[in-house]
């Protein structure tokens, strides 16, 4: 047995909820979609969708979000006082893809460049095995203590094997870990099964089970530049009416319908 669930080590305290009269604390909830609660410090939330559905895209209106402090296309961010810094972790793409990403990026969230901003850090990181992603990013964390939000593109190339149950409980513990520890909200990126509609492997499933929210990002059957994001699964409140967004090639950006 693990020492952790040791009955002689195990001090239960640390799981007692003191105060069974406690109310929700409002300002832990750091994402929103049309106003509604959707991901909180501590905890993780994880967007799913098929292949290029553009789940990138309503990603990156997040993190435009973050870097203006309001609200880019119904989706808002509200970071913590101390944890302001902003992290993207991008493990599919490599650099020079990234950097037609980060474009979009700086125009929708108005910057000329992105020297006008210091708490936002990039990183490409497709060429690690899961191995290594995983203490990259712990090495991450312990560098910086000021980490408010981080996005992970994609969260599949984290794991070996998305089926091994207990590879697939052990990485997504460890990311519950970074969050609850470090005081920030992680938001995944994983893909869905073609013919379930559901977040892929024994890794989608339990996310599904472990995660604050699980959003669904889907194309229109009848207009393939349209993609719209709904709510799949919510702990923290009411669905929120879904979010429709098509990219304008003067603009170069996406924008919501």
């Amino acid at each position: 047995m693990d020492a952790i669930f040791d009955e002689k080590k195990i001090d239960t305290n640390l799981y007692l909820i003191s105060n069974l009269d406690q109310q929700p604390d409002p300002s832990k909830f750091v994402f929103f979609a049309g106003g509604r609660r959707i991901g909180s410090v501590g905890n993780f939330v994880v967007i799913t969708g098929k292949p290029k559905a553009r789940k990138s895209a309503f990603a990156q209106a997040i993190l435009s979000a973050a870097i203006v402090g309001g609200e880019i296309m119904n989706l808002g961010i509200r970071l913590p006082e101390h944890n302001q810094h902003i992290v993207l972790i991008d493990t599919e793409q490599d650099r020079n893809d990234i950097a037609s990403n980060l474009n979009r990026l700086k125009k929708q969230s108005g910057l000329k460049s992105f020297k006008q901003i210091d708490n936002l850090s990039v990183y490409s990181v497709n060429d690690l095995q899961p191995n290594h992603l995983i203490s990259f990013i712990n090495t991450l964390f312990v560098n910086n203590k000021s980490i408010g939000l981080m996005v992970i593109d994609g969260l599949l190339d984290l794991i070996n094997d998305m089926n091994d149950v207990k590879e697939s409980r052990e990485l997504l513990h460890q990311i519950k870990l970074w969050a609850k520890n470090n005081n920030c909200l992680i938001i995944t990126i994983l893909h869905q099964s073609k013919s379930t509609g559901y977040s892929i492997g024994h890794l989608g499933s339990f996310a599904d089970r472990k995660a604050q929210a699980v959003l669904s990002v889907d194309k229109d059957p009848k207009d393939d530049n349209i993609s719209t994001m709904s709510a799949q699964y919510m702990r923290s409140d009411k669905n929120f009416e879904p979010i429709s967004i098509t990219y304008n090639s003067g603009t170069e950006i996406y924008e919501k319908i």
